[in-house]
């Protein structure tokens, strides 16, 4: 094992690029830590350098540096934790139940929107996260989805649900993720606009969590007329 003297992350000794970060252990390819390359330059740069190189590390570095520089790898044991138990869908119906309820009610349009965009999530996501729900609420998607509604809405009338917390974990999962994000923002005003219209304690909801997540105005406008669009609102 050899520690990489910019993150002190420990990285086998036949690693050539810590796995971390952008430090490179040898003159291979020299990248820029901020990716100031265009993503063309970037792509026929690794392909280079893998029919250059056949070497195992540099390939696995450079998928590496594709597909999970932009994750936030977990240093704490916390973390660690909250990565492990974390889902996506639990998350997102939480958020969507939480906007659908500022009225003090879910209409059944809101609550049939929430369970089609959950539904649509279960079968197009992690199957690690499919597979955690199924061992909780049932065997088959639809069962799924329809007892976790059942589930958080008797946590939210019993006020059990701990919004804070569900915040900072889709922070600290996606980090380094704008657009998961901002697809959370996109959900929730899925929900809003489900009656046709978002009324203002809905609205006021949404803009809290997206300035919690960090998601600036420009970008939550544009959220929004997405959303009216499609719905063709």
């Amino acid at each position: 094992m050899k520690l990489c003297p910019d993150c002190d992350a420990m990285n086998t000794k036949g690693r050539l690029q810590c796995f971390r970060c952008d430090y490179i252990f040898s003159d291979v390819v020299e990248l820029h830590r901020n990716n100031l390359k265009s993503s063309d330059e970037k792509l026929e740069e690794i392909q280079n350098e893998i029919i250059k190189s056949l070497n195992y590390d540099v390939i696995e570095d450079y998928m590496g540096y594709i597909f999970i520089q932009r994750n936030h790898v977990p240093e704490k044991k916390q973390d660690k934790i909250i990565f492990e138990e974390f889902s996506l869908i639990g998350s997102a119906m939480a958020i969507m139940i939480h906007i659908a309820m500022a009225d003090g009610r879910i209409t059944d349009t809101e609550y049939n929107r929430i369970v089609k965009d959950m539904y649509h999530n279960l079968a197009h996501g992690k199957k690690s996260d499919s597979e955690k729900l199924k061992s909780i609420f049932g065997r088959y998607d639809a069962e799924i989805i329809q007892n976790m509604m059942s589930w958080f809405i008797n946590e939210f009338n019993h006020m059990r649900i701990d919004m804070k917390k569900i915040i900072t974990d889709l922070n600290t999962v996606y980090k380094n993720d704008i657009e998961k994000r901002k697809y959370i923002i996109q959900l929730c005003f899925y929900c809003a606009y489900a009656d046709g219209e978002c009324i203002e304690t809905e609205e006021t909801v949404i803009f809290e969590i997206a300035r919690k997540l960090n998601i600036q105005s420009d970008d939550l406008e544009k959220i929004r007329e997405q959303v009216k669009k499609e719905l063709e609102l």
